[in-house]
Parts: structure tokens; C-alpha cells; sequence
């Protein structure tokens, strides 16, 4: 599929060319443009990698109201102190 995006990309082949002559979408075009622009950029993108999360109390005031975990998309989830460990398990077992 690279060598397609790379004949596109050249300009040796349209986009009407590559529809017709591979019988591929412009979504799936346009999706391995991005995964060769990735590659290209260094940055592999694997869903089937495992990412560390790492737990980081608050300031020593608000350690005993809350816990924050921050998952490597960014997302941030603040559950209050219950000591409910299924619960923080469940969510960290979600990253």
C-alpha cells in the first residue's frame, strides 16, 4: 500500500487513477497516507501497545479527598477517597 502513497504523493498517479486502478475509497487512501506519513515521521502508531500510566498524588492538602489519574491520551479522571480499589481498578485497567 506505501508504494500507491508514494506514486501519489510524486504526483505520478491522480487520485481518480488510484481509486479506479487499486479499487481503494478516499478514506482508505487517505488513512495509509497518514499511517506512511507517520512512518515516515518516525512515529508508529500501535493500538496493541501497552502504555504506562503512572499515578501522581496531589498536593499534600487534597491527598486525602481525591485521587487523579491521568491516561497517556490525556484524559484525567478525579475519584474522590473512597478506598473503593474495584472501582480504581476498573478504570485503570480501561488505559
Amino acid at each position: 500500500m506505501f508504494s500507491i502513497v508514494k506514486q501519489y504523493n510524486k504526483g505520478k498517479l491522480t487520485t481518480q487513477q488510484i481509486f479506479q486502478q487499486y479499487s481503494i475509497t478516499k478514506n482508505s487512501l487517505k488513512y495509509w497516507r497518514n499511517k506512511y506519513a507517520a512512518q515516515q515521521a518516525g512515529t508508529h502508531e500501535n493500538t496493541n501497545v501497552f502504555l504506562p500510566i503512572t499515578l501522581e498524588p496531589e498536593p499534600q492538602e487534597q491527598i486525602a479527598t481525591q485521587l487523579k489519574i491521568t491516561y497517556p491520551n490525556g484524559v484525567v479522571i478525579n475519584i474522590p477517597n473512597q478506598n473503593d480499589l474495584k472501582l480504581i481498578q476498573q478504570l485503570i485497567h480501561m488505559a
